[in-house]
């Protein structure tokens, strides 16, 4: 989460940022457009919303790529990712989900860059060893 207080902080501004602007919309899509988990879990659909709240992903998911267009290969630009740079991994391989359709370092070059590097990483290794988290590309990968 950083050295100082300020990477601290800075750490913690750009996880808001990802969480909210980025990765809840794309939950909340995911929600309200799935219907095959079953009425016990999926009581809402609500497609007018799940359009928009992807297009409010990608919307601040550009914001992002932009940042990132720098040069810098984690969110704060250091030498390890932060809790930033898992959040921001967490909603690319959310956004993956075909219910999605929103494929975030499909769209994206710097965030495209940012995953390619996240997938080499031991611990995305080890977290997808089973093969089982239900998008191919994840599965295949590691």
């Amino acid at each position: 989460m950083g050295a100082t207080a300020h990477e601290r902080g800075l750490d913690q501004m750009w996880d808001n940022r990802v969480w909210v602007h980025i990765l809840y919309p794309i939950v909340t899509a995911f929600h309200v457009l799935h219907q095959d988990l079953g009425p016990k879990l999926e009581l809402t659909s609500n497609p007018a919303w799940g359009e928009h709240s992807r297009k409010v992903a990608l919307t601040h998911a550009g914001l992002v790529d932009r940042h990132l267009s720098d040069g810098r290969e984690w969110l704060l630009g250091g030498d390890q990712p932060t809790f930033s740079d898992i959040t921001l991994a967490t909603a690319v391989a959310f956004s993956k989900f075909p219910v999605n359709a929103t494929p975030l370092d499909e769209r994206f070059e710097h965030i495209d860059a940012f995953w390619q590097r996240w997938q080499t990483r031991p611990t995305f290794l080890a977290a997808y060893a089973d093969r089982s988290s239900g998008v191919p590309e994840l599965d295949d990968r590691a």
